[in-house]
This record gives structure tokens, C-alpha cells and sequence, in this order.
């Protein structure tokens, strides 16, 4: 798949500073660069866009697998759209796959603790990492 999704875009050319081409209306598009900080503006249409159809998807998911996914305190934007859209799951659809050594709880862990004040203390926690998480599956 990633092979597919390259070859169709290749990052070399869709995400030098001169931008390129939209794929669909051959629009000049440049990349921008949103941080996890308090201080975004997502005044631009583009990227309302993709927020709006990000948590259109979320909306429809049955399960959500956060891999790596440290969810900063400053990224305050990111939980709310994923607390907003994912307010119809139960916790035990929602799996946090974290490295951490010494297998911390859910509370014990500064990663594990954000996702427990987001959605409650029984998300499935797992804390060998992505590798362990895929061949456990």
C-alpha cells in the first residue's frame, strides 16, 4: 500500500518548498506544517477542510488504534476533535499501543494517563510496542 501511495505522490516533489500541482484540479499546493502548540491557526480553508473530514471520519469508526501517538498536552485541538468524534465508542474500542519499559499502568504511564482523562480508565492499554501489538493480533 505505501508503495502504491508513493508512487502516486512522491514526497520528493509534493513537499518541496515549491510545492506542486493538486492531483485533482492541478491547482499550485504547497505543504503546510501544523505543530502540536497552542498558537495554530486553522483559519485556512484547506485545512478546515481536513479537519472537517477528519472527525466526519472518526465519527464512523467502529474501533480506533492510536500507535506512537503521545497526544502532547499542547496539541488541546487534537483532543477535543478526538473526544468530540469519538464519543460513540466504548473504551474497549479504543486501544493506546505505547514502548514503555517495565509494563506501566494505565496511570502510572504520563502517555497512558492523558488518554485516561480523555476516555475513561477502560481503554485497552498496551505497552511492548508496535511490534508486539501486530503479532499479537
Amino acid at each position: 500500500m505505501l508503495h502504491e501511495l508513493y508512487n502516486q505522490s512522491p514526497l520528493e516533489s509534493r513537499y518541496g518548498c515549491h510545492g506542486s500541482p493538486c492531483l485533482d484540479c492541478k491547482t499550485f499546493v504547497r505543504p503546510i506544517l501544523i505543530t502540536p502548540t497552542h498558537r495554530k491557526d486553522y483559519r485556512n480553508r484547506h485545512v478546515a477542510q481536513v479537519w472537517y473530514q477528519a472527525e466526519k471520519m472518526l465519527r464512523e469508526a467502529r474501533r480506533i488504534v492510536f500507535i506512537g501517538y503521545s497526544l502532547p498536552e499542547d496539541d488541546v485541538d487534537v483532543a477535543y476533535l478526538l473526544k468530540r468524534s469519538l464519543a460513540h465508542l466504548k473504551p474497549k474500542d479504543i486501544t493506546v499501543v505505547e514502548y514503555a519499559k517495565g509494563n506501566p499502568s494505565l496511570s502510572e504511564h504520563p502517555v497512558g494517563a492523558r488518554y485516561r482523562s480523555l476516555f475513561g480508565d477502560k481503554i485497552i492499554w498496551r505497552t511492548k510496542g508496535f511490534q508486539h501489538y501486530v503479532e499479537s493480533l
